[in-house]
């Protein structure tokens, strides 16, 4: 009787009783793991960079050429030194970096959106973790009653006080019960070892608790959602380009020296003075303008694609998330008495008032309601996952 009201109070609990070195591990725990410095976020910043870079290429000035030239044809010398520079006044300099900032600006939109979509992924990976842990935990302790169950039933049957197919049915159905809880162990094991793989430097006996479903009372805004953000950044940086690859007309490079002539007897020097302009009769940037031009297009197609998206798809998620998490906590809270029910079918069979298809059924009726709650809480954090990534939140906890 007594390992029968533990395993009553471990199916109450949820949870398998963890050892005494174990310590809970929450999802704000979990991901406040992942500061900005983590290599999994490090990655997220290469486009960023590259961006920034882009930006000071952007900005540069060319460097002037220095150049020195000697002729000396026959008894005549000429030296010349001379110092050539195109100045930045044809405005393609300052197209180019409207362009590169616009593209800055868009990159910067891209990588909090990643960092969202990463944040989702790592909460999808420690629910499955949490919620196969209890999966298994709800598995073995319905086990552990009807092991109980079991070896009671088989010392009456040995005693002639009992049926010996009665005792033989309650073992076929624990040893149906051990099946499940291997198979669910061995996803537990599968999701353990994903979720940690994350960590670089996880502890031992960690155990994860169930992932809260708060409540959502805002209405989103789909013009605010995070990929319409992204989509009109890329739209900007699309007409930034476009206005630079029409900018065809550079400035001249100008040229300025002194030169020196010699024949022996006669030295004659003064100022050399050059001018070097490209004329646009061929190339005008036509291909960039193509190219720049449907570029365009198709950034303002994904804009409008997005947008419409957004509406369609940010307020469903958000009905669909409300729906699934008071479904979800109803399950939890009417889940509240199966302890009772499990109790007094066992406490019934023991007296021998009920059979061992009463007690069979009743077990797994509430083995089904458990597992079917936590499908549909699970369910119910992937909804919350996704409304997240619409709404582009932030990390838990941040540690710059």
């Amino acid at each position: 009787m007594t390992r029968f009201l533990y395993a009553m109070l471990v199916v109450a609990a949820g949870l398998s009783v963890p050892p005494a070195t174990a310590r809970e591990l929450t999802e704000e725990a979990f991901l406040s793991s992942f500061h900005a410095a983590h290599p999994a976020r490090v990655v997220l910043d290469e486009r960023v960079a590259l961006a920034r870079a882009n930006v000071r290429d952007a900005e540069r000035i060319e460097n002037p050429i220095g150049l020195f030239e000697r002729q000396a044809p026959g008894n005549v010398g000429q030296n010349t030194w001379s110092l050539s520079w195109k100045p930045p006044f044809d405005g393609r300099r300052s197209a180019r970096k409207d362009a590169a900032e616009a593209a800055l600006a868009s990159a910067l939109g891209a990588h909090a959106l990643a960092g969202t979509e990463l944040r989702a992924v790592l909460r999808q990976a420690y629910a499955n973790w949490a919620l196969t842990s209890e999966r298994v935990a709800v598995l073995e302790a319905h086990a552990d009653i009807l092991r109980e169950l079991a070896g009671w039933a088989a010392q009456r049957a040995r005693l002639g006080e009992a049926s010996i197919l009665s005792a033989r049915r309650i073992a076929f159905a624990l040893t149906e019960l051990e099946a499940e809880a291997a198979r669910a162990d061995a996803e537990r094991i599968d999701a353990e070892s994903s979720a940690l793989g994350w960590m670089r430097t996880p502890e031992a006996g960690l155990v994860p608790s169930r992932p809260a479903l708060p409540a959502e009372p805002v209405t989103p805004d789909p013009g605010q959602a995070p990929t319409v953000s992204v989509r009109r950044q890329e739209l900007a940086a699309a007409e930034a380009v476009a206005r630079a690859s029409g900018r065809f007309v550079e400035f001249p490079e100008l040229e300025l020296g002194w030169q020196t002539l010699s024949d022996g007897s006669t030295d004659i020097e003064g100022p050399v003075l050059g001018l070097a302009w490209p004329i646009p009769i061929f190339n005008r940037q036509q291909a960039d303008r193509d190219a720049a031009s449907a570029a365009l297009a198709a950034s303002r197609a994904r804009l409008e694609l997005e947008t419409a998206r957004a509406e369609a798809g940010l307020g469903a998620a958000a009905r669909r998330y409300e729906r699934l998490r008071v479904a979800a906590l109803a399950a939890v809270d009417s889940l509240a008495v199966s302890d009772e029910v499990l109790h007094s079918a066992a406490a019934r069979y023991r007296l021998g008032e009920s059979d061992v298809t009463e007690l069979v059924e009743t077990v797994r009726g509430v083995l089904s309601a458990r597992l079917a709650t936590l499908d549909l809480y699970g369910a119910a954090l992937a909804s919350h996952r996704e409304l997240e990534t619409w709404l582009a939140r932030s990390w838990a906890s941040e540690d710059e």
